[in-house]
């Protein structure tokens, strides 16, 4: 950690006018236009469908998901994974054309490992919610119960298509 803050830092310099300057190497996505417009449009507007689908299933009241372990924790990674994706993406995709590297070295490993860790615990969310439907039955909410780990399902769905668009990146030096 204290060699990245080094290496930042020596690639940020002071000018003679007192302005400050980046001095290191700069990234962008590599491709034609339509093609980078096209894959950063659908890399932005991903996030908030996978941060809602994440999240939204806490919003139901099924069966298991309020009072079993198995079932919440999923739950809770998954929402954790889903929000270190979004900061690591916002970084990368709000630099634009500028992605300096340093960022780019460290959001798109964490990016990556993020939508494996949710699309993990999206997965266990489900197999979990109907487990305990298995064992225990739906407690009176049958709609409820079936779509909290349908949305699981989706949530990791679209974990596994964000990894295969994140994957798609060619990232060139601009």
């Amino acid at each position: 950690m204290a060699g990245d803050l080094k290496r930042q830092l020596r690639d940020i310099v002071r000018e003679d006018d007192g302005s400050v300057s980046y001095t290191g190497q700069l990234y962008r996505m590599g491709g034609d236009a339509a093609d980078v417009k096209r894959l950063r449009t659908q890399l932005t507007w991903m996030l908030p469908v996978i941060a809602a689908v994440a999240a939204g299933s806490g919003l139901i009241d099924a069966a298991g998901a309020s009072n079993s372990v198995y079932v919440i924790l999923p739950y809770i990674g998954e929402v954790a994974a889903a929000f270190v994706l979004i900061w690591n993406m916002a970084r990368l995709i709000h630099a634009g054309d500028a992605v300096r590297d340093y960022v780019l070295e460290s959001a798109v490993p964490r990016a990556s490992g993020a939508v494996n860790i949710l699309i993990f615990f999206a997965a266990a969310g489900c197999t979990m919610s109907c487990l305990w439907l298995a064992r225990n039955g739906t407690g009176g909410r049958l709609a409820a119960s079936i779509s909290y780990p349908l949305l699981k399902a989706v949530s990791a769905a679209c974990a596994v298509c964000y990894s295969k668009l994140l994957r798609s990146v060619n990232w060139e030096t601009r």
